[in-house]
């Protein structure tokens, strides 16, 4: 349902049908921690989390000092 209503409102002025916005969605696949690993080796990775419950991945590199 967030979904739907995310991307109804993303494309303001546009109106997606139901299936649309479905089909959209449908095509979306989260990377997993190993797969941001692997592209972006020597990067830290941190865990977000909701209730305990990952909600996301932060990649970040520090500068060289």
């Amino acid at each position: 349902l967030f979904r739907w209503f995310a991307l109804r409102h993303r494309f303001a002025g546009v109106r997606l049908t139901k299936s649309e916005v479905k089909a959209q969605v449908d095509d979306v696949r989260l990377m997993t921690k190993g797969e941001l690993k692997k592209i972006f080796p020597g990067c830290n990775i941190i865990t977000e989390r909701f209730f305990f419950i990952p909600k996301s991945y932060i990649v970040f590199r520090r500068g060289k000092e």
